[in-house]
Order: C-alpha cells, then structure tokens, then sequence
C-alpha cells in the first residue's frame, strides 16, 4: 500500500524543476514497494518452489529498497 501512494501522490511546490525530482527519487522506492508487497504475497501463497522463489525476489528487493534509502535525500 505504501508503494502505491508513493507512486500516486505529489507535492505542491512553485519549482517545477524541484518537484519533478522529488517525483522522479520516489518512483523506484514505490515500485519497488510494490514488488515486494507482491512477490511476499506470492511467497506465502504459492507452494513448494515458486514459494522460494517469490521468497529470494521479495527479500532481495527489500536489500535494494534499503539502499536506496539509505542513499536518499529529499531536498
């Protein structure tokens, strides 16, 4: 659900040049928020061997998604 309102809000700002890279930072931490929303869904709803392989994409991505926040700045 975050990945997705990520994804879906703005900000209200006279700098166009700003908010266009406010958008374009927040657009990989929301679909990343939504694969790893998905490929856990997957994780717990599939069986055997898919299951794990659901399983390494969510977690890897959860790695990703640390990173970049980890390297991320808002201003």
């Amino acid at each position: 659900m975050g990945g997705g309102l990520l994804l879906t809000h703005s900000h209200a700002s006279l700098n166009l040049k700003s908010e266009f890279l406010l958008e374009v930072t927040h657009t990989p931490l929301g679909v990343l928020g939504i694969l790893i929303g998905w490929a856990r869904w997957l994780e717990l709803r599939l069986p055997g061997a898919d299951a794990r392989v659901a399983g390494r994409v969510w977690a890897s991505a959860l790695a990703v998604f640390g990173v970049l926040l980890l390297l991320y700045r808002e201003s």
